[in-house]
């Protein structure tokens, strides 16, 4: 399910490539393993320091597996 506009606090990442965010309604979310996890990770990073907002996709297990700048 697509949450949109909202802002992200923080975001985790570690060399074993997983990796977590912290958004505004949503609390910590891992961030789905895969593929696009460090696109992710840098379109979140991004957010939470420019104060941009995103929207990111929730998949049925309670993690980020999409996210764009809003």
């Amino acid at each position: 399910m697509w949450n949109f506009n909202l802002n992200v606090q923080s975001v985790f990442a570690n060399s074993s490539g997983g990796a977590q965010a912290a958004v505004t309604g949503l609390g910590f979310r891992v961030i789905a393993a895969g593929a696009g996890v460090g696109y992710i990770v840098a379109i979140l990073s991004a957010a939470a320091t420019t104060g941009r907002q995103v929207h990111v996709f929730i998949n049925a297990a309670g993690q980020i597996t999409a996210a764009q700048l809003a």
